[in-house]
């Protein structure tokens, strides 16, 4: 583990410098996150095994109480399937066996109209959350008449399923209740901190989705969503690495914001320097030595 935070310490000493240094480091953090390297275990957590058990059992408890229909079992993980070992106490998972994944309602265009109630469309996904700018709006009576599972509430977790965007991850961070149109899925955690899942997603997903080859508009379907395998560690584990993932990404945010200040400084001398020689005389060797 202090290797690793040593590595980490070097990257940030570097990635100031790279092009693309601030990218390469938050790769290497979500990926240190994601095999179990980046905060230490601790042996009295409750181990992941136990957290599935908890998991089906709360799945059980909805699908008597009406509240959820009884899914087709997902395939066991098969041994070539897994990437990586894990710490003790992880498990290999499948996301479909942690959460409950919603497609989008199929609403008409001709019923969009201009106030009422949001509908999320892929556009309406941005900067990992979602915005309002070109929202279309539907009569607030089909909160009634479809499926309470297509209202996304406050803190949702949204995916694109198909576009150039595909992937694209976002939550509702507006304290208002949308319905969620076609193409945009919604990922509901059981359990599991509905954060880690987003960061693990964040990079992973184009590696552990299988994006239709050779079509013309990439897209994803259910089956891929429920089917992709998750390293889940235990819950308490979880929300560490949350945090310490959380806290490495604002320096990584303070390392660009500091990057972009000194290429507009650059870019002030540079002018500068030009400036100087086009309004000088050719002859004028302190202008060229500026």
């Amino acid at each position: 583990m202090t290797d690793n935070l040593h590595l980490l310490e070097k990257h940030f000493d570097t990635a100031f410098a790279a092009p693309d240094g601030v990218k390469k480091l938050r790769e290497l953090i979500l990926t240190l996150a994601m095999q179990g390297k980046l905060v230490p275990q601790d042996p009295n957590d409750e181990p992941a095994s136990e957290l599935l058990k908890k998991i089906e059992a709360e799945k059980q408890r909805s699908i008597q109480e009406g509240k959820l229909k009884k899914a087709k079992p997902l395939p066991e993980i098969k041994p070539e399937e897994i990437p990586y070992d894990l710490p003790e106490g992880w498990e290999w998972v499948r996301l479909g066996n942690i959460s409950i994944f919603t497609n989008g309602f199929a609403f008409k265009s001709s019923l969009f109209q201009d106030s009422g109630i949001g509908i999320i469309r892929i556009g309406d996904i941005s900067n990992e959350m979602v915005i309002k700018d070109r929202m279309k709006y539907i009569d607030p009576l089909y909160l009634d008449k479809v499926d309470l599972k297509f209202q996304v509430k406050f803190n949702d977790l949204l995916i694109a399923m198909s576009g150039a965007t595909t992937g694209k991850l976002g939550f509702n961070t507006l304290e208002e209740t949308f319905l969620l149109n076609q193409r945009v899925g919604k990922i509901d955690s059981i359990k599991v901190d509905k954060i880690y899942i987003f960061r693990f997603l964040s990079t992973q997903i184009q590696q552990h989705l299988t994006i239709s080859a050779g079509s013309a508009i990439p897209n994803l379907s259910t089956e891929q969503i429920n089917d992709t395998i998750i390293p889940l560690p235990p819950l308490a584990e979880q929300k560490r690495i949350v945090e310490k993932i959380d806290r490495l990404m604002a320096g990584c945010d303070e390392l660009e914001q500091k990057r972009s200040l000194r290429d507009q400084k650059r870019l002030t001398v540079h002018t500068a320097a030009i400036n100087r020689l086009l309004n000088s005389p050719e002859d004028d060797g302190r202008a060229w030595q500026f």
